[in-house]
């Protein structure tokens, strides 16, 4: 009976020294295909390019561009699908997204582009940035940031005053001119009386009767 148990022992170490063998060959041969998959998925990072909105200015408070963005992987091919989120300060010159938000996830497309939309600058000029984060399966996620600067608000005119301003130019006006027409007729009537015009002649009678011929 203990010889039996022996061989089973002797048969059973047998087996696992194989699976151990065979374990190791096959790291053996795997284990370099293994680490360089490993290390190509470690180098695969997103890259973010500012395609269009970089430095833009707003002017009285109205936006004039949209920031678009631009995923690609190391080799400049375009990511579609990759998850991209803009960032705005939370104080300071800066702006915010529709339902006055700080954040905006965009989806990229089949260019790699991401557009966010609806920015609304605030009203403390200076510059400031957004911050751009892209991420995409297995890829080792990125950081890029866009400049954008909000320019001094441009002073609304006072109507009232320039009613007022108006209303006054228009009565110096008046005054002025009806200075001019006194002036006028004074000098009209204060000169020298021009000459009396002579009487008409007195009017021709004609009296009707019988003509008389002959000499006088």
């Amino acid at each position: 009976m203990r010889l039996a148990a022996r061989k089973r022992l002797l048969a059973l170490g047998e087996t696992t020294r194989r699976s151990c063998a065979w374990i190791t060959c096959f790291a053996l041969l795997a284990g370099p295909g293994l680490v360089r998959a490993a290390q190509t998925a470690a180098a695969r990072q997103l890259q973010i390019e500012v395609f269009r909105g970089e430095q833009v200015t707003y002017e009285d408070r109205i936006p004039d561009k949209e920031i678009v963005v631009r995923v690609t992987d190391d080799e400049g091919r375009a990511i579609s699908g990759a998850a991209v989120v803009f960032q705005l300060p939370s104080d300071g010159p800066g702006a915010a997204f529709p339902e006055d938000s700080r954040f905006a996830t965009v989806m990229t497309d089949s260019e790699g582009l991401a557009t966010a939309r609806g920015l609304q600058p605030n009203t403390t000029p200076g510059e400031f940035r957004i911050t751009v984060t892209a991420s995409y399966r297995d890829f080792q996620s990125n950081t890029a940031t866009v400049a954008q600067i909000n320019g001094e608000a441009v002073a609304e005119p006072d109507v009232a005053t320039e009613r007022r301003g108006s209303g006054r130019v228009i009565a110096i006006a008046v005054v002025i001119a009806g200075a001019i027409a006194g002036l006028a007729l004074g000098l009209g009537g204060g000169g020298s009386p021009g000459p009396t015009p002579p009487a008409p002649p007195p009017p021709v009678v004609i009296t009707p009767g019988s003509p008389t011929f002959g000499g006088p």
